[in-house]
């Protein structure tokens, strides 16, 4: 994602995040034809490893690939040189001085203000430098890390959220949705989860349409993060709330078309939300710091899938406590 950040356009988070949709969807093919073929538990995990070690062998391959291509060792290079900026910034805070420079960048030369290479050549006044977009970007000062951390808490904030809801319920809780079938067996789960892989899947190719995305802001993706905290409580009631004749606990919203449909709202929030975010969090910072605002914002994502399971937990055991 850090490498993704450093592009512009937001194509390639975008094609990330679609990438977690297939493999999604991949898992659920392989429990779904190996639960039709074969009732061998063990031929079953071993068929699941089996492909994804392929999946990961094949990842490594593409991205070796396209790190090779011009394009993406141009935008590696540029990161490089702001990255070896922020260090040089850094150290001339500690030592508190200004004549600290960047490795092969300008030097001064004299209160002209001229650039002299690494060679020691003087190149000319730095008024009058021809220097390209890129090249200018990469002079400019990085903010350090805290900086920047505390800078990107809005689309931060955005990103634990969205996965922070969505790894709360799923797949533990929503596992435990009944069916109003007469007859229920291990295939309702299986509905049930291809319902948000695919609506996952769906959510995270449509910011690829620009007509789903002119406009949208991070202000915008906050509130939907936000409004996604109903779906906690909606699913709960999917399981309990209610008690029968006999006083058992029993579902207050029981109804297999409502659970496949809040599911699927579930899922599409969740993929478009997720990737729309990630898309505009580089945008939200200047180019010379687009590197380490990926690394930032993955760290924000995978808060919020870490403190989303955790908190699975907790809500298995509140239900639990209802259910008995």
């Amino acid at each position: 994602m850090s490498l993704a950040s450093g592009f512009s356009g937001g194509v390639f988070e975008q094609a990330i995040m679609a990438g977690n949709g297939v493999a999604g969807i991949a898992a659920e093919l392989i429990k779904i034809i190996t639960k039709v073929s074969t009732d061998n538990l063990q031929l079953s995990a071993d068929a699941y490893f089996v492909v994804a070690a392929l999946v990961i062998v094949a990842a490594g391959v593409c991205y070796y690939l396209v790190c090779t291509t011009p394009y993406t060792r141009a935008t590696m290079q540029t990161m490089r040189r702001g990255s070896q900026a922020q260090k040089v910034s850094e150290t001339a805070d500690i030592l508190g001085s200004d004549e600290v420079q960047p490795h092969g960048y300008q030097s001064t030369a004299g209160a002209e203000g001229e650039i002299e290479s690494e060679s020691g050549e003087v190149m000319g006044d730095a008024r009058e430098a021809d220097l390209t977009d890129t090249e200018a970007q990469t002079l400019e000062e990085p903010l350090g890390y805290v900086d920047l951390f505390l800078s990107m808490w809005r689309p931060g904030l955005t990103v634990f959220l969205v996965f922070f809801v969505t790894l709360s319920l799923f797949p533990g809780v929503t596992d435990m949705i009944p069916t109003t079938r007469a007859d229920p067996d291990a295939w309702w789960q299986i509905v049930t989860m291809s319902i948000f892989m695919v609506g996952d899947y769906a959510g995270r190719q449509l910011p690829g349409l620009p007509a789903l995305t002119r406009g949208v802001t991070v202000s915008h993706l906050m509130v939907t993060a936000f409004v996604r905290v109903a779906f906690l409580p909606v699913f709960i009631l999917f399981i309990c709330g209610s008690t029968d004749a006999v006083g058992a606990s029993v579902p207050l919203i029981s109804s297999d078309f409502l659970t496949c449909l809040v599911m699927a709202v579930f899922a599409v929030s969740n993929g478009y939300t997720s990737t729309v975010i990630m898309m505009l969090s580089p945008d939200t910072v200047r180019p010379v710091d687009k590197g380490l605002a990926g690394v930032i914002i993955t760290f924000y994502l995978n808060l919020g899938l870490t403190a989303g399971v955790f908190f699975a937990l907790a809500i298995n055991a509140f239900v639990g406590a209802i259910a008995e």
